[in-house]
């Protein structure tokens, strides 16, 4: 048994580790390795094979026209949000969303507000999705909006009600543009939710390499034929950002795969993903005979991403997320990230019953185990893991805009994380994972964001923007 055969981890990318690619296809894949000509055609300026590909793509995505993105969804964000946005528009977000839209959103310098979520307390997850209600509180706060993102599906599965809350955001003239980079398996089974463009949205950006199989920054936007129709939309301007942001000679190889891997799903998809909510289902039985080990989250109703698997250890009698989360690459079974308190694993079409099977195997073995956290250290545990939750979602004002914070080469210092609070953050701050900024550049930092950052370390949770326990921020907004 090779690696790719033997290796079964529940994480991204969807094709686990090559199982979906024979030698063959291998071969004839780097193939395609090359770069314009006359029989490849042209990735930013599609005239023949290219425009055929992305034809039958948009059709199977449910969209008008769609677009390769050869360089990971990072940029497929950037292009999407430069592609209708300028200094004029105005932008509600909620915080929960992808370090790419931050970056984006200092190279625009336009306006934005975070819309305010509901509280996630009852869930069992960190955070909420952006609901129907929330949105309209904010637009009646900020009738300025010309724009609305949604991340739906977020890192955790959960989906946002799009229909309803494209309907509500168009009826005040907004655009709405959802980064639906975990939802590229969506248009392929009734079971999952309906994807971005059959909800409504404007303009979507997907990453197939996280769950279905096509090779790593293969992603794609998709434009709907209502924002193309009335032109609120422009396909040109799309191509003009595509050019922008993405390298000169992007990728035919990266194309190749993400064309192969759409069409893959659409003959074969619905059966595959019907055959692994079945397998979820038998490992959710076998998992109910360890209760005392950790349990699924489920979601309070259908919208949610049905190959997505939060295993929950708050209450675990035998070991912390953290400690099962190193036992389960020592046995080969990686998952995708590990929060505070849960596990968070992405099956792919691709993982097959023995992956399962070997999980519950490892959950077995640890059910004995004595490397719980004391009732103690439970409740700070669940403590630190609803103050990071709230802190990550809940809106706050900005003292500097985030533009001017980056490049308006203002005196930056590096000062202790314990001396930080009341000093202005001149350096996104994020604990990762998931990788939601906690702190956005030109943002106050408060005496509670401080005791959360020292106690995220005691679970192993990694701050990227802190180094050796200091931070950046502004010498001209000290510590008042």
């Amino acid at each position: 048994m090779n690696s790719r055969e033997s290796h079964g981890g529940f994480h991204m990318p969807g094709h686990v580790s090559g199982r979906f690619f024979s030698e063959e296809f291998c071969t004839r894949l780097v193939a395609t390795d090359t770069t314009e000509l006359i029989e490849t055609d042209d990735l930013h300026e599609p005239q023949g094979p290219v425009g055929k590909a992305l034809i039958y793509i948009a059709e199977a995505y449910h969209a008008k026209a769609s677009f390769f993105v050869t360089s990971g969804s990072s940029v497929g964000v950037h292009v999407m949000l430069a592609s209708v946005m300028n200094e004029q528009s105005f932008l509600l977000l909620p915080r929960t969303v992808h370090l790419s839209v931050l970056h984006i959103l200092q190279i625009l310098d336009c306006k934005y507000a975070f819309i305010e979520l509901p509280d996630a307390f009852e869930t069992g997850l960190p955070f909420a999705q952006i609901t129907e209600e929330a949105l309209r509180e904010a637009l009646d706060s900020f009738p300025q909006t010309t724009d609305v993102l949604i991340t739906s599906p977020d890192y955790y599965g959960q989906c946002a009600d799009l229909e309803r809350i494209c309907e509500l955001a168009h009826d005040r003239g907004c655009h709405v543009l959802v980064d639906e980079a975990h939802g590229a398996h969506f248009p392929f089974s009734d079971s999952c939710p309906q994807n971005a463009m059959q909800s409504g949205a404007d303009i979507s950006v997907t990453s197939l390499h996280k769950t279905i199989p096509a090779l790593t920054m293969a992603s794609l936007i998709h434009v709907s034929e209502a924002a193309i129709r009335t032109g609120c939309v422009s396909s040109n301007r799309i191509f003009d950002m595509l050019c922008r942001f993405e390298t000169s000679s992007p990728s035919f190889l990266i194309a190749a795969s993400s064309e192969y891997a759409v069409s893959y799903m659409a003959q074969f998809g619905k059966e595959m993903i019907a055959e692994k909510i079945g397998e979820i289902d038998n490992f959710r039985g076998e998992l109910r005979k360890y209760p005392n080990v950790c349990k699924i989250i489920e979601s309070p109703n259908s919208l949610t991403d049905p190959l997505r698997i939060v295993l929950d250890f708050s209450d675990s009698k035998c070991m912390s997320a953290f400690a099962f989360f190193l036992t389960m690459n020592e046995k080969g079974i990686p998952g995708e990230f590990c929060d505070v308190s849960r596990i968070i694993l992405i099956v792919s079409i691709w993982n097959q019953r023995c992956d399962f099977d070997n999980l519950i195997k490892v959950i077995s073995e640890c059910a004995e185990a004595k490397k719980a956290l004391t009732d103690e250290q439970r409740i700070h545990m669940n403590a630190v893991d609803r103050r990071l939750g709230q802190a990550i979602s809940s809106a706050r004002q900005a003292v500097i805009m985030t533009r001017e914070a980056v490049y308006g080469g203002l005196q930056t210092d590096d000062v202790p994380i314990c001396e930080a609070a009341n000093h202005i953050c001149a350096q996104e701050i994020i604990p990762y994972p998931p990788g939601i900024p906690l702190l956005w550049p030109g943002e106050k930092i408060t005496n509670e964001d401080v005791d959360l950052l020292t106690d995220l370390g005691e679970f192993h949770i990694g701050i990227r923007g802190m180094h050796n326990n200091k931070v950046k921020v502004f010498c001209n907004y000290g510590n008042k």
